[in-house]
């Protein structure tokens, strides 16, 4: 039996300084790519993502700048994917993590470039002009060990839910602040992710008037190429409209029961088609044993990413 390729788009917090520029250096295919997203930023931002991008700063610092980093990251996945899909190597199916999923409108000719970066920009205006900032963990532990925890922070929040013992929460900075000290006192192990604003939580609920009347005027939509994942499975009519792209942002992420019906329905290759190889890390801990799908990574932060796409492109012709 053939496998099924699903290209997986990760959401924020996956983000870093000199992400894929291993490959802007060297693949013309993937420079052009991104040469064209950041041309379309500086048109509806006045900002460059790769100025800021590859400029001084180090991979260490955090890339929180809400709108350059999540511009940046539909940049780097929507290339990925021309990259991989100009190598002959194709997707079955489409996931979206959070802010991936308007790569994964885009890469199904759903949305078209120019509008979902647009879409994008007039987003992170809206989150950042009308929403309180807020701060991200990802916390290494099973939710019903630090559930406790959590309900002794008001107004923290469970965001994703990647498997056992990995999944996110959101609050405001001083109940994040809290929750950190209850965390270390418990020598639970937990990660700070680079996300200033409160996705998936009711912080930016005051938006949503943006999705019931801006959207429809000014973006348009069509019939996706590519079938999208979701809880449910897929889009069967293979059609996203407002509602889809609110419930990308808003929605609580359960990645874990997503890639676990995939899983018991058919036999698939996961390909993490974003910077870090999250999605693919969470899919190695969710995979049944003697399951025959696989899993496999684009680009890492540590390097060798050339090598890595390669490998990839080889190993899936």
């Amino acid at each position: 039996m053939n496998t099924k390729n699903i290209f997986m788009f990760s959401g924020l917090g996956s983000q870093y300084y000199h992400m894929g520029k291993e490959l802007f250096d060297t693949n013309p295919i993937f420079n052009k790519a991104m040469q064209e997203c950041d041309t379309l930023v500086l048109r509806f931002a006045k900002e460059s993502f790769i100025k800021e991008m590859y400029g001084k700063k180090g991979k260490n610092i955090p890339f929180d700048n809400l709108l350059l980093s999540a511009t940046a990251l539909l940049s780097i996945e929507y290339s990925l994917a021309q990259l991989l899909i100009q190598s002959h190597i194709y997707p079955q199916y489409l996931l979206g993590y959070s802010l991936g999923n308007i790569t994964a409108a885009v890469v199904s000719e759903a949305m078209a470039l120019d509008n979902a970066i647009e879409f994008l920009v007039d987003l992170t205006k809206e989150i950042q002009n009308h929403t309180n900032e807020t701060e991200m963990l990802a916390i290494l532990a099973p939710i019903s060990i630090v559930q406790e925890c959590i309900e002794q922070c008001d107004h923290v929040y469970i965001t994703g839910e990647n498997f056992d013992e990995n999944f996110v929460v959101t609050g405001l900075p001083s109940k994040i602040e809290r929750l950190v000290t209850i965390l270390n006192a418990k020598k639970i192990l937990f990660q700070k992710l680079p996300v200033k604003y409160g996705f998936h939580t009711k912080v930016i609920d005051s938006i949503k008037p943006y999705f019931d009347n801006t959207f429809p005027s000014r973006y348009k939509v069509q019939m996706t190429k590519y079938s999208i994942c979701s809880e449910k499975f897929a889009l069967n009519e293979h059609k996203v409209n407002p509602l889809y792209f609110w419930n990308a942002i808003r929605k609580p992420i359960n990645f874990k029961k997503i890639i676990k019906e995939l899983a018991d329905n058919d036999r698939y290759t996961f390909i993490d088609v974003g910077p870090s190889g999250t999605l693919a890390t969470f899919v190695k801990y969710l995979l049944p044993h003697g399951s025959e799908s696989t899993f496999i990574q684009s680009l890492n932060p540590f390097g060798n990413n050339c090598n890595t796409i390669d490998v990839l492109i080889k190993s899936l012709r």
